[in-house]
């Protein structure tokens, strides 16, 4: 883990279906690289935690759980008891439609870049707004109380 005393510029390179190359520097808080360090801006990591939806630290460790499978795609391993067709099935009618609509007050157009943003930051709001992620999207917080162990009489607040 790099700890960094705030945000950073980051580099970033990304080849499209047509085989152009798109460069592009941006401000981070984060990030988490396939076969490398998680890399945390301390400002960021103190802002987190206040139940606000906002947690840097939950959403580049579910970035690492992503990529549990192989790539970072928001389809980590899941347990041998969770239904993978279930699992694929409510991520993709959820992301699909916030994406159609734009997002929602809970869910931001930040989350709805790619598959990836979408399960990392889905993970955030069930740790951090998990009242309000289960009662606009329960189907979605069944799959990741499932994934992420949590016992279906937990209190929600």
């Amino acid at each position: 883990m790099v700890l960094l005393p705030d945000e950073y510029d980051a580099e970033f390179t990304e080849v499209d279906e047509a085989g152009v190359v798109h460069e592009w520097r941006d401000r981070i808080a984060g990030e988490s690289w396939d076969e490398g360090p998680l890399t945390l801006s301390l400002r960021d990591v103190d802002a987190s935690g206040w139940c606000d939806g906002f947690n840097v630290v939950i959403h580049e460790v579910a970035h690492k759980l992503d990529l549990t499978n192989g790539a970072m795609n928001g389809k980590p391993r899941l347990h041998p008891d969770q239904d993978a067709e279930a699992w694929r099935r409510t991520f993709s009618d959820v992301f699909e439609s916030l994406q159609r609509s734009g997002g929602s007050d809970l869910v931001d157009e930040y989350a709805l870049q790619d598959p990836a943003e979408f399960f990392a930051s889905m993970s955030e709001l069930f740790f951090e707004l998990p009242g309000p992620l289960s009662e606009a999207l329960p189907g979605m917080y069944a799959q990741l109380q499932a994934f992420y162990r949590q016992d279906p009489r937990a209190r929600l607040n």
